[in-house]
């Protein structure tokens, strides 16, 4: 994994989440609007540490998918294909097409965008298999976005969540402790979904 002094991770950190809040349209330090933040992001990447880049991927309304599209192969459309829920299936089929085009940009397009090849591991994780050995990736997904990391020096890690849970879900007691229910009961209800998602 990808290892660096604890200021840089901590700034690495603090840029990733700025503009996680931008594109959800919680701060506006730029005269830009979230979705054309998102969408220069989406088309550039954004370097977060040396060797380590990000993009972001908006499944809003300003995404550009009909442009990243053109990058998928046949393999990309069988191996989603069996995806029963729609969303997840074209978040999937989006964050694939910008993933190809990411991993050519990260080697000055030696390789085009559909030429790249992907297998799946054991534990379904996705693996690249026609790049350079330090070339590696990791992509996560949320409803709203996905985040796609590509590292040129070895492995990377990325995960994103949503913050803010509803208390009231049907689900959340199962996965909670009666204490943890009880103290999550005494707060007030403007509170609660920022409790559980630090739980």
């Amino acid at each position: 994994m990808y290892r660096v002094n604890f200021i840089t991770k901590r700034s690495a950190f603090s840029s990733v989440f700025r503009t996680i809040r931008r594109l959800n349209g919680l701060e506006s330090a730029f005269s830009r609007s979230a979705g054309s933040f998102a969408a220069d992001l989406q088309n550039e990447g954004q370097e977060i540490v040396p060797g380590v880049r990000i993009w972001y991927v908006s499944h809003g309304t300003n995404s550009n998918s009909e442009k990243e599209e053109t990058f998928l192969t046949k393999a990309d459309l069988d191996e989603f294909a069996s995806v029963r829920h729609v969303g997840v299936r074209q978040r999937s089929l989006a964050t694939r097409a910008v993933l190809r085009r990411a991993l050519s940009e990260t080697v000055a397009g030696r390789v085009p965008p559909e030429a790249w090849r992907f297998e799946r591991t054991i534990n379904a994780q996705p693996i690249l298999l026609n790049g350079e050995n330090n070339l590696k990736f990791s992509c996560s997904h949320t409803t709203g976005m996905s985040v796609i990391a590509v590292s040129t020096v070895g492995d990377v890690g990325i995960d994103i969540a949503d913050a803010a849970l509803d208390f009231s879900s049907d689900g959340l007691p199962e996965g909670m402790s009666a204490r943890e229910l009880s103290a999550l009961g005494k707060l007030p209800e403007r509170k609660r979904g920022g409790a559980v998602s630090r739980l």
